[in-house]
């Protein structure tokens, strides 16, 4: 019974030994193994294609997205002078710019630590542009239904696509478009300038939407001085970027509120004159004569 009852423990052990042993192996190819750093950056890579191979959404699912950013911060961690640091640094900051969503968040913190380590380097450029970028999406907070990466810098120049922004906080685009002067004017010649200044003229416009929304709010609050200081903002700083007929309209209505009588029909009859669009011309001619039947 004795021999029985340990060859029972031996059986017990040798079961525990076999589940064992595989886990530490497993935990030690992680952790354990000193991986040299071509061998890293390599898994990474061949995780990265395998992740494409089938499709390019394959990227997306968690647990891979987490394993390569892990395996390169791992390489940044264990050799922080590797040839590789470089690209590490920034792969790390693409995948969480892929990913997404709360992910642009790291990935505005990754481009950016990329920029104070590497300023010089060829892919400051490039680095810069994604910080400005990972801002701006931050501010749009949308999924794109994208297929190709390509899709991620999809400019939108139409005003209708951007008006649902005019209440938002422009916090974001405030930084970014710091981020992009700045990449217009420390590299003038790299391929992204471009894209640069077209995002900071949509920065304008959404500047513009903001003010015209706050504006048309103070005018319905009688709060005419403050509506005419939003309205003036666009006609000096961004006049391009709305319907400038429209905002000098509302500003001849500020005026005539403001007892600014003469100032107001001067504004309004030379704009009556000038205005391209009937239906804006119309209102005028009938705010002028609303107006004359006052005085």
């Amino acid at each position: 019974m004795v021999i029985n009852f340990k060859i029972k423990q031996l059986h017990s052990f040798l079961l525990i030994f076999a589940v064992i042993i595989p886990l530490l192996s497993c935990s030690l190819g992680v952790k354990g193994i000193k991986l040299t750093e071509d061998e890293l950056f390599n898994i990474a890579q061949k995780q990265i294609k395998q992740d494409f191979s089938k499709t390019f959404k394959g990227l997306f699912r968690e647990e891979k997205f987490l394993r390569t950013v892990k395996l390169m911060e791992r390489l940044l961690e264990e050799y922080p002078e590797s040839k590789y640091a470089k690209r590490a640094q920034l792969l790390i900051g693409d995948l969480y710019y892929k990913k997404g969503g709360k992910n642009l968040i790291d990935a505005e913190v990754e481009y950016a630590a990329f920029l104070k380590r590497f300023p010089l380097s060829d892919e400051a450029s490039y680095a810069q542009y994604r910080l400005g970028m990972s801002l701006f999406r931050q501010f749009l907070d949308m999924k794109p239904k994208i297929k190709t990466l390509d899709e991620f810098d999809k400019i939108y120049n139409e005003t209708e696509f951007y008006d649902k922004y005019k209440d938002k906080d422009l916090k974001l685009i405030k930084r970014a478009a710091d981020v992009f002067a700045d990449l217009a004017v420390l590299y003038p010649t790299c391929v992204y300038v471009d894209n640069s200044i077209e995002y900071l003229e949509i920065f304008s416009l959404l500047f513009s939407l903001q003010d015209l929304y706050i504006a048309k709010y103070y005018m319905k609050m009688d709060e005419n001085i403050a509506a005419y200081r939003r309205l003036d903002n666009i006609l000096i700083d961004c006049p391009e970027t709305l319907n400038e007929d429209e905002i000098k309209y509302l500003l001849g209505i500020c005026l005539w509120r403001l007892n600014f009588e003469n100032e107001s029909l001067k504004i309004l009859n030379q704009l009556h004159t000038d205005a391209k669009d009937p239906k804006l011309k119309k209102k005028i001619a009938k705010t002028i004569d609303e107006f004359t039947k006052q005085t």
